[in-house]
């Protein structure tokens, strides 16, 4: 849900752009607070749920109707398609992902340290709500969330990669299913890897069986 309905998703501008040439100055972005109690987009979560939503809506679309509506799910694609096109203007812009585009330093933060909303154009940062802010600066876990959910699907109707969900199975494993004793059921993926001491998940489980 957006952010004036109870939801975490919101729009942040960006009110400095790129410092000596202002490239980006004024864009529009789209992604999520970091939590019910912060202020302004935090972007490592945002891209961790631009990739949830896209697996999500990677779904049969008979499956996703007989838990939404259609209006639901128009909603819901559209929030994904414009938390995913933040990412790459972020990328374009910047050359990474900062962990919040809102201007202003720690002290200007403190000064409304766990408001609901932001009062002025540079409020030090993205607020957590939990005691600290997210700054103004390139972020390795944001920029890395953001490769993983473009390397999930980079466009609309473009093809899914699984296997760049950092919670899929590991490839050559798939989704193994454990059946409550000692045996692993999972795929069989090659004749020659029949063994289930090929896998690890299956060793640290101490299961055994053919996979």
């Amino acid at each position: 849900k957006p952010a004036e309905k109870g939801g975490l998703w919101e729009s942040d501008e960006d009110m400095i752009g790129v410092p000596g040439t202002e490239e980006g100055k004024g864009e529009t972005y789209v992604g999520t607070r970091f939590s019910s109690g912060g202020a302004g987009i935090q972007w490592e979560n945002s891209a961790a749920a631009v990739l949830a939503l896209l697996k999500l809506l990677s779904a049969p679309e008979d499956a996703l109707l007989q838990v939404m509506t259609a209006d639901q799910l128009a909603s819901m694609r559209k929030t994904a398609s414009k938390g995913r096109e933040s990412l790459k203007k972020l990328i374009r812009t910047y050359g990474a992902v900062p962990a919040s585009i809102l201007g202003g330093n720690y002290d200007m933060w403190a000064q409304r340290y766990n408001q609901s909303a932001h009062l002025a154009d540079y409020p030090g940062g993205s607020d957590a709500g939990f005691g600290w802010t997210y700054l103004r600066y390139p972020h390795v876990a944001s920029t890395v969330w953001a490769a993983l959910a473009l390397m999930f699907q980079f466009d609309e109707g473009a093809p899914i990669k699984e296997m760049a969900n950092p919670y899929a199975a590991s490839e050559g494993f798939n989704d193994v299913i454990y059946n409550g004793d000692t045996t692993c059921l999972g795929h069989k993926p090659a004749p020659d890897l029949a063994n289930c001491k090929l896998f690890p998940r299956c060793v640290a489980a101490n299961l055994t069986g053919d996979c």
